[in-house]
């Protein structure tokens, strides 16, 4: 049972961190869109161009809200209404229109698609940065013997080269340090130390921006949730520690 508990942590980790990774090109991808269509179909709404481009951009907002849902439920198992009491038939496509404008999910939607830029770039340089450090740190006793290997293959053609590690100082020729080697393990030991404190800021960070996405992609006094049965074996196997499975 521990080991099943630790395994649904894990994946929880790179289902979080997976989420921060794609947060950035998606949040470019939103602010591109919508400032493109708002600004085109706004100038050009007198003419009546902007009527259609600006109906694209709602439907935009609307699949782009819903695409937020499921990476929201699929990765970081956030609790949302379902969809299908959003969707609502209309005779023409004027009352389309106009029911989608008078529905505040539209412009709760809008607001965290415009959001998603900057806090998508946020999450992306924090995670990738914390994520990076503590792998080479972890690495750092391989790092090491690649070093004093591409180091030593240099000098054999007369070129001259040193290297720099955090833990190891100045790497420099082609031999090998038994004390240099033995400090490059303070160096796995500091990352997987600090992986421990990047594991729970990551799974902090993605519970805020689940929770964040959960307010704004809701509709006003929804509280007809996602069944849990869709993603049922997450939670078969985190219900026996109910406590435990926290950010």
């Amino acid at each position: 049972m521990e080991n099943n508990y630790r395994n649904v942590r894990k994946n929880q980790t790179a289902s979080n961190i997976l989420y921060l990774f794609l947060s950035f090109p998606l949040g470019v991808f939103y602010f591109i869109f919508l400032i493109t269509g708002l600004s085109v179909g706004l100038s050009t709404l007198i003419v009546w161009v902007g009527i259609p481009i600006l109906m694209l951009v709602l439907i935009g907002i609307w699949g782009m809200a819903s695409l937020e849902r499921e990476l929201a439920i699929r990765l970081l198992h956030v609790e949302m209404p379902s969809t299908a009491n959003m969707r609502v038939s209309h005779t023409s496509w004027r009352s389309w229109f106009r029911a989608r404008l008078s529905d505040p999910l539209t412009w709760k939607s809008l607001i965290y698609l415009l959001i998603k830029f900057p806090l998508g770039i946020f999450s992306f340089c924090l995670a990738l940065t914390l994520v990076v450090t503590s792998i080479a740190l972890i690495l750092e006793p391989i790092a090491y013997l690649i070093n004093v290997n591409i180091n030593g293959l240099l000098m054999a053609q007369g070129v001259e080269s040193h290297s720099w590690l955090p833990f190891v100082g100045w790497v420099a020729g082609g031999q090998f340090d038994p004390l240099a080697f033995a400090r490059s393990f303070i160096g796995m030991a500091a990352g997987l130390a600090l992986w421990v404190v990047v594991r729970s800021v990551l799974n902090g960070l993605a519970w805020m921006l689940g929770e964040f996405a959960r307010v704004m992609l809701t509709p006003l006094g929804s509280n007809d949730v996602r069944p849990k049965d869709e993603y049922a074996g997450y939670h078969d196997q985190t219900s026996r520690y109910p406590q435990q499975v926290t950010y």
